[in-house]
């Protein structure tokens, strides 16, 4: 039985799990994959209980004074499931209060100030405070492992930390961040900026009054990469080239692999890749 239990928890909560976390830290939103996969995820925590044998089962309230969260957790379930809460006194009552957020902030180094942006699904309460559903579902998971290798079903799995107070690096990629929509659906951008306080050592919001904020779009971006070997040496190098949709559009066109090397031999040329190659008709 226990051996069942095992399986479950580990290929239906920890990889359902770390399969949100992924989606949660990639650079990439839209279609609300993270939303989908956040209320996922919450739903089989809290149904967690009812797999474990009646005997080894505890009763909710023991739950909630184990992780007060529990309590959280069933409101977005039941929202999930039902979109309005009329039934009881939840924390939250709406489904539309659970919902994508980029978060954008700004740092400091030697160079000066960068951005950091990233995202989550955030949660606005009755009560009007905000919490992270992130958060709430670490803290649901850290509960059943320790219920579950009290019980003797998993060992050795250590909890999960929500957040650490490193300050993440400046990188090329670390104020960037993908918006996929689709034709014809409404597409609806929630963000919140805020600064790190070296002083302080914690974040803070920044003071948006009379600011302006702006939005670029850009043509969605792909990278080939063309590997080429030189017959007299044998040596081989590497080039990457961005190629935009219409580009690849017609990369894919050409019907031999001559044409689309020498079609790539040209892009990079003309993006300052390589300049010591011919290029042929």
């Amino acid at each position: 039985m226990f051996s069942d239990l095992n399986k479950y928890f580990i290929e239906n909560i920890l990889v359902t799990y770390q399969d949100y976390v992924k989606i949660r830290n990639s650079h990439k939103i839209g279609k609300s994959n993270d939303l989908k996969t956040a209320l996922n995820v919450a739903t089989v925590l809290y149904h967690l209980h009812e797999h474990l044998p009646e005997e080894q089962r505890k009763d909710y309230l023991e739950y909630l004074a184990l992780c007060p969260d529990y309590e959280l957790l069933r409101d977005v379930v039941n929202l999930s499931k039902h979109k309005i809460i009329t039934r009881y006194t939840p924390q939250i009552s709406n489904l539309d209060n659970i919902y994508e957020l980029v978060i954008n902030t700004l740092y400091k180094d030697k160079r000066g100030e960068y951005w950091d942006t990233n995202k989550s699904v955030y949660m606005t309460l009755d009560d009007r405070s905000e919490r992270d559903l992130f958060d709430v579902i670490t803290n649901v998971l850290n509960m059943w492992i320790s219920e579950f290798e009290q019980l003797g079903i998993i060992k050795h799995i250590k909890p999960y930390s929500i957040s650490n107070n490193i300050i993440p690096k400046r990188s090329r990629s670390s104020n960037r961040l993908d918006i996929v929509m689709l034709q014809g659906l409404p597409f609806k951008h929630r963000t919140k900026v805020q600064k790190f306080n070296y002083v302080k050592g914690l974040i803070e919001p920044i003071d948006l009054t009379n600011g302006r904020a702006e939005f670029r779009i850009f043509k969605p971006n792909y990278t080939v990469k063309l590997e080429l070997k030189n017959d007299k040496t044998c040596d081989k190098k590497v080039y990457q080239i961005n190629i935009d949709a219409e580009q690849l559009n017609k990369l894919k066109k050409l019907r031999t692999s001559e044409k689309k090397v020498l079609y790539l031999i040209q892009l990079a040329k003309e993006q300052g890749i390589i300049s010591d190659l011919p290029t042929k008709d």
